[in-house]
C-alpha cells in the first residue's frame, strides 16, 4: 500500500507536469489570436463565392434550354432567328464567363485581405525579408 507521503508528492508532479503543458499557452502571442478566425472567415467567402457560382451556372441552363427551343422553334424556316438566339446565348455565356473571373479576384483579395488584417501590421512577419534574401519572385499559377 502507497504511504501517504508519496501520494502527495505524486500529486505534485502531476502539478508540475501540468504546468509544463499549458504553461506554454502563458507564451503564446496575444495578437495570434485574432488569427483564429481566419479559417472561419475564408470558409464564409467561399460559401458566398459558391453561392453567386451556382446562381450564374442555374442562369447558365435555364439560357442553353431557353436558346435552344428557340433554335428549334425557327429551325431552317427561319435562319436569321437562330442566328440571333444564338449570338443572345453566347453574350450571355461570354458575360456569365467575365462576371465569374471578376467574382474569383475579389474572393481571393477578400481571403487575401483576411489573412493580412490577422497579423500585427497587416502583414506576415519577416516576409519581405524572405523574398529578399531568396532573390526570387513567385511562380504565377
Amino acid at each position: 500500500m502507497a504511504k501517504s507521503g508519496n501520494s502527495a508528492n505524486a500529486f505534485s508532479d502531476v502539478t508540475k507536469l501540468t504546468d509544463a503543458l499549458f504553461g506554454a499557452y502563458s507564451m503564446v502571442d496575444p495578437s495570434a489570436v485574432p488569427g483564429l478566425d481566419v479559417p472561419r472567415n475564408i470558409l464564409g467567402e467561399a460559401e458566398e463565392f459558391s453561392k453567386r457560382w451556382l446562381a450564374r451556372r442555374q442562369d447558365a441552363a435555364r439560357s442553353t434550354l431557353t436558346t435552344s427551343a428557340a433554335v428549334i422553334a425557327g429551325g431552317v424556316a427561319d435562319p436569321s432567328a437562330t442566328l440571333r438566339a444564338l449570338s443572345d446565348w453566347q453574350a450571355q455565356s461570354v458575360s456569365r464567363a467575365t462576371e465569374d473571373v471578376r467574382d474569383w479576384f475579389e474572393f481571393c483579395n477578400r481571403c487575401a485581405a483576411h489573412f493580412a488584417n490577422s497579423t500585427p501590421g497587416g502583414s506576415v512577419p519577416g516576409a519581405s525579408s524572405r523574398a529578399r534574401q531568396k532573390g526570387r519572385h513567385a511562380t504565377p499559377l
